[in-house]
């Protein structure tokens, strides 16, 4: 996924007509996406997102062209340096009516949502690494400068199964929509919800995430960034707390503050 997003500001930038996907909700946990396939290419999953909707999401804070750029450099930077498979690409057009979109498309993948997979060592082995890989990323985006990746913590958005012609299953990331951070304050709430989906995770497949709890002790045992101002400190040292009462194994409190924090 590496170079700029390509863009055909002039038509619909596929060959063959879109038609609805037949994906179902095991596939993706937001009712709300606007699924595709290429007629003519079933493999291929098309998610579209209007110009619209993302500047009304970003509040008109970035330009379109760039946040792509961003988000494809982030989520190649998840497959190179992370070791999470992420099947997707992303086009920058027009939709039949004419309207600019952003499409992404992903590789179709044979099998289930990780939160519907039962357990095997297999399976136990590439969560537990998965998990200590999303961990390692926010500690590592916690010490950085620049933008993150938000929506990556829910085993729903991945896909444990195989693209056509492999052999072996493996865990894919397949909801690769446009929520992107830049906040050092805001890494912490992001954390505390990874925290609350790990919680599910080590319920459903009867085990801890000991990697990937150890990433998340760095993290918060480390100095708050001096960039997080006084009135954001009382917001992050909540999510601290929150963040230790899993650590702790104590009884979770209900969260606050947005799965997804605003751009």
């Amino acid at each position: 996924m590496e170079g700029e997003p390509k863009q055909e500001p002039n038509e619909v930038p596929f060959v063959g007509d879109l038609v609805n996907s037949v994906v179902s909700e095991l596939e993706t946990h937001k009712k709300s996406s606007k699924l595709s396939e290429i007629e003519d290419n079933p493999n291929k999953i098309i998610r579209t997102e209007s110009f619209y909707g993302l500047n009304k999401r970003f509040k008109d804070k970035i330009e379109i062209i760039e946040l792509v750029r961003i988000a494809k450099k982030l989520y190649g930077e998840l497959e190179a340096k992370y070791d999470i498979p992420v099947p997707a690409d992303f086009l920058i057009g027009k939709d039949k009516k004419g309207e600019e979109v952003v499409y992404s498309v992903v590789d179709k993948i044979d099998g289930k949502n990780l939160n519907d997979v039962e357990s095997s060592d297999e399976v136990v082995t590439q969560v537990q690494d998965l998990y200590a890989s999303i961990a390692r990323y926010f500690l590592n985006k916690s010490k950085e400068e620049g933008s993150y990746l938000v929506d990556i913590n829910g085993p729903s958005q991945y896909v444990y199964g195989k693209k056509p012609g492999e052999q072996t299953n493996k865990i894919y990331l397949i909801d690769t929509d446009f929520y992107i951070l830049n906040s050092d304050a805001g890494i912490y709430l992001v954390v505390e919800w990874l925290t609350r989906h790990m919680a599910g995770v080590e319920t459903h497949f009867n085990i801890k995430l000991e990697k990937a709890r150890k990433n998340i002790e760095k993290l918060v045992d480390q100095p708050l960034s001096e960039n997080i101002s006084d009135s954001e400190k009382e917001k992050v040292n909540k999510s601290i707390v929150g963040i230790r009462k899993f650590l702790n194994e104590e009884s979770l409190d209900s969260l606050s503050g947005p799965a997804i924090p605003p751009f």
